[in-house]
């Protein structure tokens, strides 16, 4: 295994009573419900939430524990703190966490944002200068479009979007072979490995506005989606204590 994989599931400390799980509330925590206040509650905590990064690391350090927690993190989609600007079918992928979890200032420029007032009644429109001024990898439409089908396990360890979203190669390669094997074991047992197409990017053409990254479950194909709503009720962060 990589020395870049970093080890989190280390820290993870839990028991199972009929797959009910308890995380050590010193490192980790699951926080479920409305996307604005889960992300509000999070930092209150004192914690960041988990960005598609951190999330594909734990996948990766859990998938030879108790099948019961490999499961949970396989099997459930999860919401990230990787923030999305969209600006006539361009988009633009922004960091609100670092690798050392600190809040970044373009992080703290969005958080500030989605904790006014107004994002909250109106879904606050992005505007094309507020796009421009803040910095992010960005992507066409077209690139995109050409991401937004299931891809080949050759195809995602090359893809723009997931070496952005997963911030280092050997990250990206490792759970990619991972999340390949397990799903071929489980759903696609008659296709040959080098036939599945999965980890897409899906792809919604929206105004200029403010999304979030949301990595989906194994039998969703750990698609990523790149249109998180923040009115959603549905939310699923994974808090991370600092």
């Amino acid at each position: 295994m990589s020395t870049k994989i970093y080890k989190l599931g280390f820290y993870l400390k839990y028991f199972v009573d009929k797959c009910n799980l308890t995380y050590d509330v010193n490192k980790f925590q699951i926080y479920s419900g409305n996307t604005l206040d889960q992300i509000l509650k999070i930092f209150a905590d004192e914690r960041v939430p988990a960005s598609i990064s951190q999330i594909l690391q734990i996948r990766y350090d859990l998938i030879n524990e108790n099948s019961s927690i490999r499961d949970f993190y396989l099997d459930n989609y999860f919401d990230s703190s990787d923030f999305v600007l969209h600006n006539n079918g361009n988009i633009k992928i922004v960091y609100t966490i670092d690798n050392d979890g600190n809040i970044t200032k373009k992080g703290k420029k969005l958080l500030d944002i989605i904790n006014s007032n107004l994002f909250r009644k109106d879904k606050i429109l992005i505007l094309d200068d507020f796009y421009k001024l803040l910095e992010g990898e960005e992507f066409s439409e077209e690139y995109l479009r050409k991401s937004s089908e299931g891809l080949s396990i050759k195809r995602v360890k090359t893809d723009k979007v997931w070496r952005v979203l997963a911030r280092d190669q050997a990250i990206l390669n490792e759970c990619a072979d991972l999340i390949f094997n397990e799903y071929k074991i489980r759903f696609g047992k008659l296709t040959p490995l080098n036939s599945l197409r999965l980890m897409k990017v899906d792809y919604a053409r929206n105004k200029s506005q403010i999304n979030l990254c949301c990595i989906r479950d194994l039998m969703h194909w750990c698609d990523v989606s790149i249109s998180g709503s923040f009115c959603s009720n549905n939310s699923r962060f994974i808090g991370i204590s600092l």
